[in-house]
């Protein structure tokens, strides 16, 4: 629960679990065994600043926590990762 590793939407006409598979291998090189251990998580809710206001919602999310192994490097299989460390390893 220290950073999340993969996200993803669940396309029409998909079920959850292939697609939460799917996302966890290009995402990260997870194993659909590994990811099969994912746990339900939580509700996520947002409170985000607004100009006129304050937004607080409660976000229908699938959340889940899957324990990765120690040795476990999230490695980006489908090239759709953002940010200054896309494609390295830390």
């Amino acid at each position: 629960m220290l950073d999340n590793v993969v996200a993803g939407d669940i396309g029409w006409g998909f079920a959850l679990m292939p697609t939460f598979v799917k996302e966890c291998w290009e995402e990260a090189g997870m194993s659909a065994e590994l990811a099969s251990t994912a746990v339900p998580g939580r509700t996520v809710h947002v409170l985000q600043p607004l100009p006129e206001s304050t937004q607080a919602e409660q976000i229908f999310m699938y959340v889940y926590d899957i324990e990765l192994p120690k040795d476990f490097t999230p490695r980006n299989q489908d090239g759709e990762v953002g940010g200054a460390s896309a494609g390295t390893d830390r």
